[in-house]
């Protein structure tokens, strides 16, 4: 329990708040490329690239 409230607050220190949306969407609601770019109106491989860039930033934080 502990671990998840410092990967919370990591997230919002190093991650936008749009940004947390996209995640939010992927990790609490395991939505899938596709439908989070459905969900928010984006083009499917933009919202591939961002997610790949934000986990990509936050593994390097680790």
């Amino acid at each position: 329990m502990k671990n998840e409230s410092k990967n919370k607050e990591r997230v919002k220190r190093l991650v936008a708040p749009a940004d947390r949306v996209l995640l939010t969407l992927r990790w609490a609601d395991k939505l899938t490329d596709a439908e989070i770019a459905a969900a928010t109106d984006r083009p499917e491989r933009e919202v591939a690239a961002r997610l790949t860039q934000i986990e990509t930033r936050l593994k390097r934080a680790a």
